[in-house]
């Protein structure tokens, strides 16, 4: 039950971080449209970076072992 509970807070975490990250936002931020894959992977950061925000309060001491919070593309799972 624990991982079905840490996968749907995932999910909701992610869609709420992909909603609140705006993909305009770190375009302008780069400066540049000439390197589309910058962009994209300084948007997935961002969106991981947000999300890991969200699962850590409720997560941080809740699993055993190392979770990889910070090492998995949470990006992926919505």
């Amino acid at each position: 039950m624990v991982q079905k509970e840490f996968i749907s807070d995932l999910e909701k975490a992610a869609g709420k971080s992909k909603n609140e990250i705006l993909f305009t936002d770190i375009a302008k931020q780069t400066g540049s449209l000439d390197n589309p894959w910058l962009i994209f992977f300084k948007y997935i950061d961002a969106v991981d970076q947000k999300c890991v925000k969200y699962m850590l309060p409720k997560w941080e001491n809740k699993l055993g072992g190392d979770t990889g919070i910070y090492v998995n593309s949470l990006f992926r799972y919505v």
